[in-house]
């Protein structure tokens, strides 16, 4: 679990953590221990299945890359009616669009989407993809860069060069890009250039709302803790994973270390 264990954190807060028997659902309360007043409840519901990455479009739809191995990585499965969907297909890396429709990065880095029906296979090669609630993609590309590879972004079906490098990427409501270096730094396109963020990140999420959260670099039990940017500072969540993805609400989820599969309430 993203959030399963009592301990005092640095500030002198109390973390208890309490299992929801039966719901699959953990419920944490950070508490300070002078004041002893509890912060807005956060809990996660554990989903079922397995996986090492997962995509959430505009719309809600989730998708997930598994851990069962297939051609192009491992098999590509879809939230249908609280059941997980194999939707023939294969990757590493995967995002979703607006409508639904999955992205997917495969082993030899090939770049497929679903249309709806069957997979496509798109021109150029990527590391990892990311899509906008409006649309836009942007690749980390196969290409090395001082920040790892390569930025691009689609335009009228051609890849352009947006002089940026990253290892992950996400995309906000707007089209402009976010991404994680290999030294961890956060950067956002803000439709010119890139602007430097605080903080560090080993993997990145905006969701439609334009809600952002980050897998820091800190090392937890799932993985590595997991903030929420608000007022532009970075707020520990209770929960760790290694990726992350954000739904239309502004709700995490996530995938831990052990494959796990969390969503934020």
């Amino acid at each position: 679990m993203p959030v399963g264990w009592v301990r005092p954190d640095p500030n002198g807060k109390s973390v208890c953590v309490t299992y929801l028997g039966g719901t699959g659902e953990y419920e944490v309360l950070v508490q300070k221990e002078s004041a002893k007043k509890t912060s807005p409840r956060t809990a996660w519901s554990k989903l079922s299945g397995k996986a090492n990455d997962i995509g959430v479009g505009a719309d809600g739809s989730a998708w997930v890359v598994s851990t069962k191995k297939a051609r192009g990585g491992f098999q590509i499965y879809k939230l249908a009616n609280n059941k997980w969907q194999d939707m023939k297909g294969s990757g590493l890396r995967i995002a979703v669009g607006p409508k639904g429709n999955a992205w997917t990065v495969t082993k030899d880095q090939s770049i497929f989407r679903h249309d709806g029906k069957v997979w496509k296979k798109i021109s150029g090669k990527a590391t990892d993809i990311g899509v906008g609630a409006d649309g836009s993609v942007w690749v980390v590309s196969t290409k090395k860069a001082r920040g790892g590879y390569q930025i691009y972004k689609r335009v009228n079906n051609k890849w352009q060069n947006m002089k940026g490098s990253g290892l992950r990427i996400t995309v906000g409501p707007k089209g402009n890009a976010w991404i994680a270096t290999k030294d961890h730094s956060i950067y956002r396109h803000n439709g010119k250039v890139w602007k430097k963020f605080s903080g560090k990140a080993n993997d990145i999420g905006v969701g439609a709302d334009g809600t952002i959260w980050v897998v820091s670099t800190k090392k937890a039990r799932g993985g590595f803790a997991i903030y929420q940017l608000l007022n532009r500072k970075w707020h520990f969540r209770n929960g760790s994973s290694l990726n992350i993805a954000i739904g239309p609400k502004g709700k995490a989820w996530v995938t831990t270390k052990d494959h796990s599969i969390f969503r934020s309430r």
